[in-house]
C-alpha cells in the first residue's frame, strides 16, 4: 500500500488461540508496540512476554466456509429447520437433499430452499445460520442480504449469526447468508432461503379493481341523482308560470276596476 500497487491491505488478526500467552500488547510513550526485524519477523510485547509472528511462516486459509441456514421462525413458529412440524420438515428434508446434490467446483454445496407463508405472518421472521470452518470456527465472519428489502449487504459484526426482519408486506423474497474464514476468503456461493408472503384480501390487486369500480360507480350514481333532481327542478318552475300569469292578470283586472270607480 506505501508504494501505491495495492489499494487495500488485508489483515490477519492473531490471539492466543493461535499460540500467544496473551493477546494484550502493549508499549511505553513515544515508543513503538512492535518492531521488525533483519529477516523480516515481526516481535510484540505483552503482558506475558515477547510474541513473535514471522509472515514468510503464515499459511493463508484459501478454504472457503460452508453456510448453512439452519431455522426459519416466522411470528414465532418454525416453518424451516430444526424444530419444524412433520409436514413442513419432509419438504425440507427433500429441499436439503437437492440442495446437497447441487455443488459447486471443490465440493461446497449451494444450498437454496424455498417455502410460502400465510397472509400476515411477516410480522417477525428470524433466519439463524452458521457456517463449517475447521481451522477457526469462531473467526468466520458472515454478511447476508434479503432480496426484495435490502439494498445491499449487512454484516454481522457482533457474530451473532441470527437475522431478524420485522413487518414485511406480501411478496416474494430470497435471503442470502455468505460466510468467509479467519483470513478472509468467502464462501463461493451463499446459503439462500426463498419465501413469499400471501396477501390478505384487501392488498391484493381485485380487490383494489373493486375498489376503483365501485367509487367510479358511486360517483356515477350522484351525478345521475343531480341531474334528475335538476330535471325536477326545472319543471316544477315552468308548472308554477301560468299560475302566476294569471294571478298578475287578475291583480291588473281589479286595480282597473277600482280606478274607473
Amino acid at each position: 500500500m506505501a508504494a501505491g500497487r495495492q489499494g487495500r491491505a488485508q489483515v490477519l488478526a492473531f490471539g492466543e488461540a493461535d499460540g500467544m500467552l496473551n493477546s494484550q500488547c502493549t508499549g511505553m510513550f513515544n515508543q513503538a508496540s512492535g518492531c521488525k526485524d533483519r529477516e523480516g519477523r515481526i516481535w510484540f510485547p505483552t503482558a506475558r512476554g515477547v510474541a513473535m509472528i514471522d509472515p514468510r511462516a503464515i499459511r493463508r486459509n484459501a478454504v472457503p466456509p460452508v453456510v448453512v441456514i439452519e431455522q426459519v421462525v416466522a411470528d414465532d413458529e418454525v416453518v424451516f429447520g430444526d424444530g419444524c412440524p412433520s409436514s413442513a420438515q419432509a419438504v425440507s428434508d427433500a429441499a436439503d437433499a437437492q440442495a446437497q446434490r447441487s455443488t459447486l467446483p471443490g465440493g461446497s454445496a449451494r444450498p437454496t430452499f424455498q417455502t410460502s407463508l400465510g397472509a400476515g405472518r411477516g410480522r417477525v421472521i428470524e433466519m439463524r445460520y452458521t457456517a463449517a470452518s475447521f481451522a477457526a470456527p469462531r473467526r468466520v465472519r458472515f454478511k447476508y442480504r434479503l432480496d426484495g428489502h435490502d439494498r445491499d449487504w449487512r454484516y454481522d459484526e457482533d457474530n451473532q449469526r441470527v437475522a431478524f426482519y420485522t413487518r414485511l408486506g406480501p411478496g416474494g423474497y430470497a435471503f442470502h447468508v455468505a460466510a468467509c474464514n479467519n483470513h478472509g476468503v468467502w464462501s463461493e456461493q451463499p446459503a439462500v432461503f426463498a419465501f413469499t408472503i400471501a396477501p390478505h384480501f384487501w392488498q391484493t390487486w381485485l380487490f383494489h379493481v373493486l375498489c376503483g369500480a365501485a367509487v367510479i360507480g358511486l360517483a356515477g350514481a350522484i351525478q345521475a341523482y343531480r341531474l334528475r333532481w335538476q330535471r325536477r327542478q326545472r319543471s316544477g318552475s315552468n308548472s308554477s308560470r301560468p299560475w302566476r300569469t294569471s294571478e298578475h292578470a287578475l291583480r291588473a283586472t281589479c286595480m282597473t276596476i277600482w280606478a274607473q270607480r
